[in-house]
């Protein structure tokens, strides 16, 4: 007999294998760049790399989670005539936010002339369509615990991106750098659209079965479909721009809190560098699993036909994310040194890193137990425990580190206390009550 806890445990593993090759092409591909670009070059990058996942996380990462939950919670098989309405419904809507950010990307343009110059109108209306249907058919693919054609399509598409822009660096010859990066996106969205046609192929070709009988009987009206695909989507996205404006905040006025104990500007800079950009890195490397968990346990809870069956499976996903946050603390902490100077050298203070490995296990329980809550359809509660969190964070990261006592360790504390507060939070909606309400 099949365990129960299997098809979890096989699609967090899938996605940890995909999301780890991921990260393996990406930095082959950065290091192909940074030979042919620079360092300038490398930088150019970064910040139209930003500009242009501002447009597209809030739309692609709300609809891929909302997808996955629906087709898990009205479909029982893996493709039926409700999941084709579904995910007919998820691209209708992602192509209209899509068509939204197009326009406002043609008048928030970035400030260097070379990032402007590399994003193509072409190549970023090609990118935002191809991403958002990917993000659409993904979610089909989680919904139905089949994360194989994930894992193959991720594959297809960063080795068809090495490929294409190793060869074309290699043959542009003497062209300014703001036209070799927009050579990388007009090549990256190619090769997204390549990847796209091979999953959108497999989605086609996936058995069509017809559904079990539902006791409301008949398939979910599109409207229905779509004002619950936005009541999943719209607080993901919410929170995504909420979270990059807080980032913003941050990360001008951190720093300036530190100088309040003597420090000059550079001094305050890096050390907030070695906080933000150093250590928090480290704790998030094996935050990998834990992200592909957060993905497979939307599905699974809203597959459940009980809120106990639902606070099974977060009682679960939330220990394994919480042993494994301990794990990393401990190895932190015990080879702090050891891990500083393979990673950065000189440049990074072993303490800090310590004191920053204590953000393992609120982080990622965190990270599961919010989207246990989306899988529940309780994403205004995910958001609000997001919300506060920043609020804390960021008013102790405005005192904390003022006093000569605290200094640095004021940000590490600032970060694990936020955590905290979000992960109880989300466990609190989770398990209050005696029946959790559940849609």
């Amino acid at each position: 007999m099949k365990k129960r806890g299997a098809p979890l445990l096989s699609m967090t593993a899938s996605l940890t294998v995909a999301a780890i090759l991921s990260r393996v092409w990406g930095f082959a591909m950065r290091a192909i760049m940074a030979r042919f670009i620079g360092a300038e070059g490398m930088g150019l990058f970064q910040v139209a790399g930003a500009y242009f996942m501002g447009f597209v996380i809030p739309i692609t990462s709300g609809l891929s989670l909302a997808t996955s939950r629906l087709v898990a919670k009205e479909s029982d098989r893996r493709r039926t005539p409700f999941t084709d309405r579904v995910v007919a419904v998820a691209a209708a809507m992602g192509l209209v936010a899509s068509t939204i950010s197009l326009l406002l990307a043609r008048v928030i343009r970035p400030g260097s002339p070379e990032a402007r110059e590399a994003l193509s109108p072409g190549a970023v209306g090609l990118m935002i369509t191809s991403s958002t249907v990917y993000a659409v058919i993904e979610g089909f693919f989680l919904g139905s615990r089949n994360a194989g054609p994930l894992l193959f399509a991720d594959q297809i598409l960063e080795f068809t991106r090495f490929i294409l822009v190793a060869v074309a660096l290699a043959h542009l010859g003497a062209v300014s750098i703001g036209l070799r990066l927009r050579w990388i996106m007009v090549l990256t969205a190619f090769a997204e659209t390549i990847s796209l046609a091979w999953l959108a192929r497999r989605y086609v070709a996936t058995e069509v079965l017809l559904p079990r009988p539902r006791s409301r009987g008949g398939c979910m009206p599109a409207h229905r479909i779509a004002r619950d695909i936005l009541k999943t989507a719209s607080p993901i996205g919410l929170t995504r721009l909420i979270g990059s404006a807080m980032r913003m905040a941050e990360v001008s006025l951190a720093p300036q809190t530190l100088m309040k104990t003597g420090l000059g500007i550079h001094e305050s800079l890096a050390a907030y560098g070695q906080v933000t950009g150093m250590a928090i890195p480290v704790v998030l490397l094996p935050a990998v699993i834990t992200t592909s968990l957060s993905l497979s346990i939307v599905p699974e809870v809203a597959r459940c036909k009980t809120a106990q069956q639902a606070r099974g499976r977060a009682r679960a996903a939330s220990t394994l994310a919480f042993s494994l946050g301990l794990l990393v603390t401990w190895l932190i902490n015990r080879y702090s040194d050891w891990i500083a100077a393979i990673f950065y050298g000189s440049a990074c203070n072993p303490h800090i890193l310590s004191a920053v490995a204590f953000l393992a296990p609120p982080l990622y329980v965190d990270q599961v137990t919010s989207s246990v809550l989306r899988g529940m359809g309780r994403a205004d509660a995910a958001l609000v425990s997001d919300l506060l969190a920043w609020v804390l964070r960021l008013s102790l990261m405005l005192t904390l580190p003022s006093h000569p006592a605290i200094g640095v360790r004021g940000f590490a504390i600032a970060f694990v206390a936020s955590s905290a507060l979000s992960a109880l939070i989300n466990i609190a909606a989770i398990f209050a009550g005696g029946s959790a309400r559940r849609e």
